[in-house]
């Protein structure tokens, strides 16, 4: 993990009480980068109330209140929400909805995820962005994206994009349908993502309708249909904590065959994860058949057909050039 994201600090925001009672009560933290800056967090996070005070009642507690919730966003940064944890909380603070936003540096850019959470259902969806938050207009911009985003989920029980049918969603851009699977409290594609906007492995059609496409970075962070996204890195390990830990959930998510040398997995959940290996340049791939490679949202993921555990691969994870596979999340 890089020093930036190690030295990753909680930065609290107390946001004054508006008078309209009738909207539900909101309490929130940002949680930001130490790259962004305190005047940069600072616009960012009054641009974030302004687009939000239309919908919520932004409240203001005390550093006790706010210490409680920092307490939980450890867990909620891991992929866990604690249903009683967050009914306790919504009961102490008198509010309907807690929000829990980081921001963190990825590469070129940072990445913006906000989790609105209904404290009575314990249930939350996702919100997500990406900005370079570089000068006052990309501020405002990235946070009214934000806002905007977690109004409308607030709004609606789905997000449109395609059809959910059981354990499968079809993506209305192209028509093609992946299963899908429930991990811990996430829902995953159960195969790679083939959308036309990736490559195919050796740029022969054969590998794409066996391994799906290869994505470069830019166009992974956009390449998942609406109601869906890049998965984070703290999605990725929620996946694996789910999966039996690092050393071994790569063993439980491999595909039981398609693996050189004997080394397929159980497939244990139905992630069916195959080795469709990466692409270096737009002639160049390799590894296929003997490791599997995906982004997300900070950094590599990667399963070898001669281990059980699921790497965190950062040696190449300021190249934005790198081909891999991408498997998306519901919002």
């Amino acid at each position: 993990m890089s020093k930036t994201l190690k030295t990753t600090a909680a930065m609290l925001l107390v946001i004054t009480a508006v008078a309209m009672a009738q909207k539900p009560k909101l309490a929130f933290i940002v949680d930001a980068d130490e790259k962004l800056g305190a005047g940069a967090y600072k616009q960012f996070s009054g641009q974030l109330a302004e687009h939000l005070e239309p919908k919520y009642a932004a409240v203001d507690r005390s550093a006790q209140a706010l210490a409680a919730i920092r307490n939980e966003h450890g867990y909620q940064r891991g992929g866990e929400v604690r249903e009683e944890k967050i009914k306790e909380m919504g009961r102490q603070f008198e509010v309907d909805f807690l929000c829990i936003i980081s921001i963190t540096w990825s590469i070129s850019d940072y990445y913006l995820e906000a989790k609105l959470i209904n404290v009575e259902s314990a249930r939350y969806k996702t919100a997500t962005a990406n900005s370079q938050l570089n000068g006052s207009s990309e501020l405002t911009e990235a946070a009214k994206n934000i806002a905007d985003k977690l109004n409308k989920l607030a709004d609606s029980r789905s997000v449109g994009g395609g059809k959910d049918s059981g354990n499968s969603f079809t993506d209305t851009r192209d028509g093609k349908t992946y299963k899908t699977i429930k991990i811990g409290i996430l829902v995953w594609m159960a195969e790679n993502l083939n959308y036309k906007t990736g490559k195919c492995y050796n740029n022969d059609e054969f590998y794409c309708k066996k391994y799906g496409r290869l994505y470069d970075w830019n166009t992974a962070k956009v390449a998942c249909p609406a109601g869906w996204h890049l998965p984070s890195n703290a999605e990725w390990e929620d996946l694996v904590l789910h999966s039996g830990g690092e050393k071994n959930a790569g063993k439980k998510l491999k595909s039981k065959s398609g693996w050189e040398n004997n080394g397929n997995g159980t497939d244990e959940f139905g992630f069916a994860a195959l080795p469709g290996g990466r692409g270096e340049s737009g002639s160049y791939f390799t590894y296929t058949g003997y490791s599997g490679w995906w982004w997300n949202a900070s950094y590599g993921r990667t399963m070898l057909y001669d281990h059980e555990y699921v790497g965190l691969y950062d040696a190449f994870g300021s190249s934005k050039v790198f081909l891999l596979s991408v498997r998306c999340v519901r919002d």
